[in-house]
């Protein structure tokens, strides 16, 4: 019983990773990308100028033209370029933008939602009720003249307003760091919404005198009334970070362990560092020392001399078996 069980842990164990699996990944030598598969072979010669891969390393986007799934190594046409991914409704949906419009796809779904303006960029805000729980978010499409539109996280992506906003015309009113709702400015009003899309208030302001044409964001007079206006206590908007970039790592971490004999190795020379091989002399790349990280084991390492960059999946890969053809690592 008890082989029998290791036996079904280890199927399970098999099958997750094959789940998570790359069939094949971008690479880039001279400024171009191309695709290779898992043992380095090369199956797009290097020939597109950009590429945007998506958050969870499963699609990589070429030129607005072809798409790839990384997984199947599926190749198809590109409805435009990938700009960015939505969660509607708990599934994934991947925003492209074209020449005419731009459409949100969920692949697992085949759910395509046409939309009637082209968007550059879209982020998913999460709302809170004022007891912690997630509720509802709201989306921001963004235009290409820096403004965006608001609309309530649905898949009929239901507009909040008719209007267009800049970056000074929205903020979030927090709890203990959560959104409970949010405040739009608007000519001289200040128009509050809670976690349900639902309008609380609308406040007329005074112009501040020292700055043209803008308003004090949150003035004391409004401040005094927010926790009437929510129900609770807030905290005063403040900017938040999205992301931020760590620079810092090691790429001795990155080579193969210990009991693993490799090809390549690691050769540190004054402040520059070269990946070089055993067997073969006339290999000899600068590295950068910077990586970024994508989804979960998925690196990418940029090659400093060539304007190159290769890919590798830290569960299977070493740098013995770096994803990157051969013949495009020897020196010219």
């Amino acid at each position: 019983m008890k082989k029998y069980i290791a036996l079904l842990v280890l199927i399970f164990s098999i099958s997750s990773q094959a789940q998570d699996y790359r069939e094949i990944v971008p690479f880039q030598y001279k400024g171009k990308w191309g695709i290779v598969d898992t043992l380095a072979n090369e199956i797009e010669t290097p020939k597109y100028d950009k590429v945007k891969i998506f958050n969870d390393f499963t699609y990589a986007e070429f030129d607005g033209k072809d798409l790839f799934n990384l997984k199947t190594g599926e190749k198809f046409k590109s409805p435009g370029h990938f700009k960015a991914t939505l969660n509607l409704e708990n599934q994934s949906y991947y925003l492209f933008t074209n020449d005419k419009n731009s459409v949100l796809i969920n692949f697992e779904t085949n759910d395509t939602i046409q939309l009637s303006e082209k968007y550059i960029y879209a982020r998913v805000v999460q709302l809170y009720s004022v007891n912690g729980d997630k509720t509802n978010s709201l989306l921001k499409l963004y235009l290409d003249n820096n403004k965006f539109k608001l609309f309530k996280n649905d898949k009929k992506l239901t507009p909040l307003t008719n209007l267009t906003y800049g970056w000074h015309n929205l903020e979030l009113i927090e709890k203990n760091m959560y959104p409970v709702g949010f405040v739009i400015k608007n000519k001289g009003y200040y128009t509050f919404y809670n976690d349900t899309y639902k309008m609380l208030k609308k406040v007329k302001v005074q112009p501040n005198k020292n700055e043209d044409d803008y308003y004090d964001f949150i003035d004391e007079v409004v401040i005094k009334q927010l926790p009437t206006i929510y129900k609770t206590k807030v905290n005063t908007p403040e900017e938040t970070i999205d992301s931020v970039w760590d620079d810092s790592w090691d790429l001795s971490l990155y080579i193969s362990e210990s009991n693993v004999e490799s090809d390549y190795y690691l050769d540190e020379i004054g402040y520059s560092s070269y990946i070089k091989s055993k067997n073969d002399t006339s290999i000899k790349i600068a590295v950068k020392t910077k990586s970024y990280n994508y989804a979960n084991p998925y690196k990418m390492i940029i090659i400093g001399e060539t304007k190159s960059t290769f890919f590798y999946d830290s569960r299977y890969m070493n740098l013995s078996r770096i994803l990157f053809p051969k013949k495009y690592l020897k020196q010219e």
